[in-house]
């Protein structure tokens, strides 16, 4: 089903059969305007070459399929939860108050995508993300699961990360500094070093990496196990 006017989805339930598509064109709108829950399969994806925006919600929009974006995500309310993964070389705008979140599959950021927005970009259930695109000053990164590789090409700076679960690993190999880090509990690591502009709050969880500097203050107040090795 190919999209390539203004289309709206005024929320429920859309399911995708197997070897079908949704593909909002380049140039095409398609907004969600309630909460809808998109159900599919790894080989029934949504493609968004256009603008794809939620504009209006409560509890929020769940996509279970596929969504690769060359395009604009716009999350401007509520919440979006992509549950089976995508390829995001586009854009994603995420609103103040407002979550996309990234809660299953194997999500990629190309070296061309861009994250902007002061809302929550954040991590969990059993997804993966591969990051090389750049997050814009301002911007968020919440960790509660899953495995989350910042590659030395991923531009981080000015970036608050955030790691609040059990279950959450930062393997950071990022050349930029962030503005904040907030440790609470999972393990942040990785090789390369980090730099901390503001403050690095360490409330519990493991630090791996062996080389992080707190540039605007340091407070400790949990159990947190330090256990780099140079």
């Amino acid at each position: 089903l190919n999209n390539s006017g203004a289309g709206t989805w005024a929320g429920g339930n859309l399911t995708i059969s197997a070897g079908n598509s949704l593909n909002n064109l380049a140039g095409a709108t398609f907004d969600i305007t309630a909460d809808g829950r998109l159900s599919g399969a790894s080989t029934t994806p949504l493609n968004n070459a256009g603008q794809l925006r939620l504009t209006s919600g409560t509890t929020g929009t769940i996509i279970t399929a596929p969504l690769n974006n060359s395009g604009t995500l716009q999350v401007l309310a509520s919440s979006v939860s992509l549950n089976l993964g995508g390829t995001h070389s586009g854009m994603m705008s995420i609103s103040p108050g407002a979550t996309l979140t990234f809660g299953g599959g194997a999500h990629s950021l190309s070296a061309g995508s861009f994250v902007t927005g002061t809302g929550t970009l954040n991590v969990s259930g059993a997804a993966t993300l591969a990051a090389s695109g750049n997050f814009d000053a301002g911007t968020t990164l919440s960790v509660s699961a899953g495995v989350v590789t910042l590659f030395a090409g991923c531009n981080v700076t000015g970036t608050a990360l955030n790691l609040d679960g059990a279950g959450a690993v930062v393997l950071f190999d990022s050349a930029g500094p962030v503005s904040t880090v907030s440790l609470t509990a999972g393990t942040l690591g990785g090789t390369a070093p980090v730099s901390v502009t503001g403050l690095l709050s360490l409330g519990g969880g493991t630090v791996s990496n062996a080389l992080v500097t707190a540039n605007g203050g340091l407070a400790v107040n949990g159990n947190t196990i330090l256990s780099a090795t140079k």
